[in-house]
């Protein structure tokens, strides 16, 4: 009984530690992949934003493999510019969202 009782125990333990890898594992895959994506996406804004017309527009990343452009451009030519390649390069949807915290300043 007595050995019955120790072998179940060290199985629940392997058991217990098995799940904690499995878990850890997805976890640190999942934000191994976020990162991937957050760096695929950060070569693609850095180029625009080096340009003069785009100088106080900034970078933030969000937790969940997301980059969105925050700031102000000069006019509202320069907004549709930025508008046009951020759409060109990510698509429609995700252009809204990436470009909705730039603004046009008021003179």
């Amino acid at each position: 009984m007595r050995r019955a009782l120790c072998l179940a125990g060290i199985l629940a333990a392997i058991a217990c530690g098995g799940i904690i890898g499995f878990v850890s594992g997805a976890i640190v895959g999942v934000e191994h992949l976020y990162r991937r994506y957050t760096d695929l996406k950060l070569g693609k804004h850095r180029p625009i934003l080096r340009e003069p017309q785009f100088a106080s527009v900034e970078i933030e990343i969000s937790s969940a493999a997301q980059v969105y452009l925050m700031g102000r451009v000069d006019s509202r030519e320069a907004y549709k510019s930025l508008e046009e390649r951020v759409r060109f390069l990510f698509g429609d949807e995700e252009a809204r969202d990436i470009v909705r915290n730039v603004s046009v300043s008021q003179y």
